[in-house]
Parts: structure tokens; sequence; C-alpha cells
């Protein structure tokens, strides 16, 4: 599937047991459900982070050979874990914090193991098998055989907690399946590869999530304006097919003006759904606390702001616990110093993905971390543990190989231990 994507010769990881590349792969694809808090509403989160838990702390010790030079290597994003678990001594709920904050740790530890270990065409393959599997699951689910299989306000949610978690899946899966289909030179390949793009689009629409529908829509178009460049010209006029379908369908289905309901189209509110309503109160909370912030992952449980969030929760639901922006949650959390260690992480994954050869796999990655950030931007991700965003923009951090540098020197540790190799030409 990814014959024609591969990444360019660079310092690989390769293990001496052929079982434990099994067991990588098979892991790093439990990884891409866990992360994605598709069963989260299904009672199930607690035994997929157990499962990761218990398989990748030992796997760390027995990479910790080429792992730790690999973290080294990424030093800028190290500096906002760093802020993150300092803040334990001020956080207004330290013992929050300090969890948080070892959560954080390790979720880039597993970042920077998946992108070195599987580089950017096992990513794109491990964000196809992953959240596809979960986009598979929400489509059976239809009929409701998990409910509620459609929000209060008539989206369809699938198997996750909300629509725009579902919208947001299906705008990856849909960019990253364009990326293999313009890899493709069998034309029964490429058919299969077009059914499942119309397919995605098609739970995208039914999510009713209108800032993925609009993010998936840019993402498209910009991978076909790239691909132009190239030789993939059915690629490209798919793609464009594609961004001309979801956006019809759109405005057909939702009944959207050009100029009347242009702001609606974008946030149906003209606060964005409350967003700049959560962006004030914590400009408001920043300066009542201007220099270090509240800690790591306090603004919604500290005890000070108990009657303000129940406030927040009466107008806008129980489920708000953010200020869906990432950079207000770290002013809040870790006052300027948090903002500077934001800018510190997005702005490494980006000149990493920059540094890449020019091709396929770097027009879908610089794509796809764009689309993530811009996500961040209006939403809950990036800034906190266990999640998809922050695990994707650390991960190509680590697998771009235009930033890797030299191979480090071989490690042996026991017989399961991984050994730096060059790549197979």
């Amino acid at each position: 599937m990814v014959q024609a994507l591969t990444d360019p010769p660079s310092p690989a990881v390769t293990t001496p047991h052929r079982a434990l590349d099994w067991a990588d792969g098979v892991m790093a694809i439990f990884v891409m459900v866990w992360v994605s808090e598709a069963f989260v509403r299904l009672g199930l989160d607690t035994f997929f982070t157990a499962t990761v838990y218990a398989y990748f702390v030992p796997r760390f010790l027995f990479s910790a050979g080429w792992l730790v030079p690999q973290i080294l290597r990424i030093w800028p994003m190290l500096v906002y874990p760093a802020l993150c678990t300092v803040s334990v001594a001020w956080s207004l709920v330290p013992q929050l914090s300090l969890v948080a904050a070892i959560q954080l740790w390790f979720t880039l530890c597993l970042g920077v193991f998946l992108g070195y270990r599987f580089r950017l065409s096992g990513l794109a393959a491990l964000v196809m098998v992953g959240l596809g599997l979960t986009i598979v699951l929400s489509a059976m689910n239809l009929g409701g055989t998990w409910p509620p299989a459609f929000g209060p306000d008539g989206g369809f949610q699938g198997i996750y907690t909300n629509k725009n978690a579902l919208g947001q899946r299906c705008a990856l899966v849909i960019l990253t399946a364009l990326l293999f289909l313009s890899a493709q030179q069998a034309g029964s390949a490429r058919v299969g590869w077009i059914v499942l793009v119309i397919a995605v689009a098609a739970v995208l629409v039914l999510s009713q999530s209108v800032t993925a529908g609009l993010l998936s829509v840019m993402a498209v178009g910009l991978f076909a304006a790239l691909r132009l460049r190239g030789a993939s010209m059915l690629a490209a006029l798919i793609a464009g097919g594609t961004l001309a379908l979801i956006g019809v369908v759109f405005l057909w289905i939702y009944d959207v003006a050009l100029v009347e309901d242009g702001l609606a189209a974008l946030g149906k509110t003209p606060t964005l759904t409350g967003r700049t309503m959560l962006w004030q109160i914590a400009l408001e909370r920043a300066r009542d606390y201007p220099l270090l912030g509240v800690g790591y992952m306090a603004p919604w449980s500290a005890p000070e702001f108990a009657q303000e969030i129940a406030v927040i929760n009466s107008l806008y639901g129980g489920t708000v616990a953010a200020f869906h922006n990432v950079f207000l949650e770290a002013l809040v959390m870790l006052g300027p110093l948090g903002v500077l260690a934001m800018v510190l992480l997005i702005a490494t994954s980006a000149v990493a993905l920059w540094r890449h050869p020019v091709g396929a796999l770097r027009d879908w990655g610089l794509i796809l971390f764009g689309l993530l950030v811009a996500s961040a931007l209006l939403g809950s991700s990036l800034y906190r543990p266990h999640e998809l965003t922050l695990l994707m923009v650390v991960a190509f951090a680590a697998a771009a190989p235009g930033a890797s540098g030299a191979a480090p020197p071989a490690a042996r540790s026991g017989g399961t231990t991984d050994r730096p190799a060059r790549a197979r030409r």
C-alpha cells in the first residue's frame, strides 16, 4: 500500500525479532485508536490506557539506546513538558498538575517512538488504519447500535462523544486516503481509494461538523494544488471533486446563504458557538495570574473557579472544560512562558516537516500538520496529554528525516533492544 510512498534513505530503526516488529505495529494501531478518544463514551478508555502503558513503558526502557537521543534531538519541544512539570510548584491543584505532567512526558516519548520507528510513510498508514477503524465503527452505529448515535443538535457522532471529534477524524482520513490514491498505479486500486474517500466524506457530511468540513475542504484543495506539480493528475481531479462535493452538500443540506449565513457557516453563531465568550474569560483569568499562570491543567479543576465553571457549564453544557484555543490554554496555565513553549513545540515540528524532501509525503505531512494546528486554535487539543493532535505533532518532528541528522550509535542492552540501521534501499 505504501510502496510509492517510501521515505528517503535515512537512519531507521529495526529490531532483531520479527515478532517484536509485529507487536510494535499492532500496538501502534492500538495507540491511534486510543488517542482518537473514540471509545471514551463506551467506557473502554481505562482499558486502552492501561494496555498502552503496560506495553510501551517497558518498550521505552528497552529502546532507550536510540529513543533518548531522538528525544534530545527535538529539545525545543521539551520546554513545554518541562514547564508543565515545574508548574506543580505553584499550581492551584498540584496533585492534578503532577499526574498530568507525567502523562504529558509519556505522550511525548510515545510520539517520538512512533515517529522515528515508522517515519512519515508509516504514520500515514497508522492514521489510515487506526482512525479509519473508528470511522467504520461509527458508520456501523448509524442504526443506533451504541446509543446515542446522534448528538442533541442532530449531528451524527458515531461512537464518539461529539460530532466535531468524528468530523475532524474524517478530515484526517480523507486527506490520508488521497495521499495513498496519488501513489496508486493499478486501476482497481484507484477505484477502491476513490470509493473510500467518498464514503468517509459522506460520514463527514452526516456529522454536521461545519468546522471540520471547512478545514477538510481547504486541506483537500491545497493537497490537490500541490500535487498538480507532479504527475498524479488523477489524484488532483479526485481531490478537486471531493472538495466540490463536500462544499455543495454543506451548502444544500444546511441552506447556507453566501452573505447572510456566512458567519453562521463558520461557527453557527456570532460568538463562534460560544468560543469568543470563553476566550474573553481566559484573558480575564490570565490578567489575574499574569506571570506563571494557575498551573498545568488546573484552570478547570481549581476550587477557586468552581462558581465560575458552574456558570459556564450552565450556559454551554457540562462537557465544556477548555477555552478552545491552545495558546489561551497555555497562557492561563503557564503564563507568557507557556505560550512561548507552545510556539517552540509547534515550530519544531513545522521546521522538521519543511526540511523533508519535496514529494507527496511532505505535502501530506505539512497539510495534516496545519489541519491539526488549526483545529487546536478552535478546540481543546495540543496542550493535553493522551490526545491525537499532540501525539501527531511530536511524531512529525521525530519522523521527518530532513532534521534527523546522523544516526545515533548502535544500542544494545538485551536481546529485544532496538538497534539503528540503514534503511533498506
